[in-house]
């Protein structure tokens, strides 16, 4: 006789000699620790008990393994006291649940694996999807450009002269010949109350001098002072600047020959403003301070000058102890500075030494000084000693 019996565990089927009914061992395919169990007749009984009596002793208990004596390799071994030739025949697991179980335990592990895979990728798939949305938010969403800055009261400090040469205007050669020619010994000054720029010719190109005005200052303001402004000057900087270079070789250009037509003799009255602005002021700037203005209660001042470190010069009445640095509109168009800072003036602090600007005494001498009107401010142009009256200057205001 054999007894047979499943694993609890893993359902194979295991059979063994009769002689190992009520001891314990190990699971041939699981490992499980777990009991023989006894089908036998007990003690008391006769061996005439019925089947039906004995049917509940056939299914195996697991066991703790303080109840395993050492009989571990009784499973897998016929002991010499058992002589029945049969059940040494008799296999110890059933082949065909041997194959079932161990798909069954397959799949259990590539579950397994799949849950722990599923328990680390998720978070991480979370967390990413979260930094990204983060990362677009913070580059999409533009800082607010607005705040407060520190001006500084420069005085009567002298601008460097900029110098523009002909090729940058994009003129043909007769025409810079014919421009040498007008400008030989005749700049051309557009004055104003707030400042004078005079434009002449040398060697180098076209210069552009400027000076502040009777009763005006210099006053600076440095907007790399500002993080979020710096960092808007930095993106914009290449499209502002290739907008004021073709603005600056239109106005220049348009300059040169309008010099030419009126050194012919036909009677041509120059666009002060314009190309005070359009050209000589703009000459002097990068890119910020091309966009930007001085705003005060009265007045609007165009940015005069830009330095190598960006600090920005603006010719505004001596007194003047505060202003809105913001946007300018250039040519009619929306200003393409969105921001709006307030500049508080400090006191009066050291500046850098700048060459000296030469201004003949011609440009000074035809001055508007009766431009007392508080909406606009006319603009004089001389011509090597002769003056003609423009069409007064909107962004100058007194």
């Amino acid at each position: 006789m054999a007894i047979e019996f499943h694993c609890p565990y893993c359902t194979a089927v295991i059979r063994v000699p009769d002689a190992f009914a009520g001891k314990s061992g190990s699971c041939p395919k699981c490992a499980t620790k777990l009991r023989v169990p006894k089908v036998g007749p007990a003690a008391g009984q006769s061996a005439e008990q019925p089947a039906a009596d004995r049917s509940h002793q056939t299914a195996a208990a697991p066991v703790s393994e303080r109840d395993l004596p050492s009989i571990e390799d009784s499973l897998s071994a016929t002991p010499a006291s058992v002589d029945d030739p049969g059940v040494s025949d008799i296999p110890i697991l059933n082949t065909g649940s041997r194959r079932s179980v161990t798909r069954s335990l397959r799949k259990k592990n590539r579950r397994r694996k799949s849950q722990r895979m599923y328990a680390i990728a998720i978070p991480l798939v979370c967390c990413l999807l979260l930094f990204g949305v983060l990362g677009m938010l913070f580059w999409v969403t533009e800082p607010e450009l607005k705040g407060t800055l520190i001006g500084t009261a420069a005085g009567k400090i002298e601008i460097p002269n900029a110098t523009v040469s002909l090729a940058e205007l994009g003129l043909s050669e007769e025409e810079k010949e014919q421009v040498r020619s007008a400008f030989e010994n005749a700049p051309e000054a557009f004055i104003s109350t707030q400042m004078t720029c005079r434009v002449r010719l040398d060697a180098a190109g076209l210069v552009t001098e400027i000076r502040a005005g009777e009763g005006f200052s210099w006053f600076m303001v440095n907007p790399a002072s500002n993080l979020h402004l710096a960092e808007w000057i930095k993106s914009q900087r290449i499209v502002i600047n290739s907008q004021r270079l073709l603005s600056l070789a239109k106005n220049g250009a348009d300059l040169c020959r309008d010099k030419v037509a009126k050194a012919a003799g036909s009677p041509v009255v120059f666009d002060a403003q314009r190309f005070r602005d359009g050209f000589g002021l703009n000459s002097h700037v990068n890119a910020f301070g091309y966009v930007v203005e001085a705003a005060t209660e009265q007045r609007r001042a165009p940015c005069v000058h830009e330095d190598a470190n960006g600090t920005l010069y603006f010719a505004l009445p001596e007194d003047t102890t505060m202003f809105t640095l913001r946007g300018r509109q250039i040519e009619g168009h929306a200003p393409l500075f969105p921001g709006e800072y307030s500049v508080s003036i400090s006191a009066k602090a050291a500046v850098p030494n700048m060459p000296s600007m030469q201004v003949s005494e011609s440009d000074t001498a035809n001055v508007d000084t009766d431009a007392a009107n508080d909406e606009s401010e006319d603009m004089t142009e001389t011509n090597a000693g002769e003056s003609e009256k423009t069409e007064p200057a909107p962004e100058d205001m007194d």
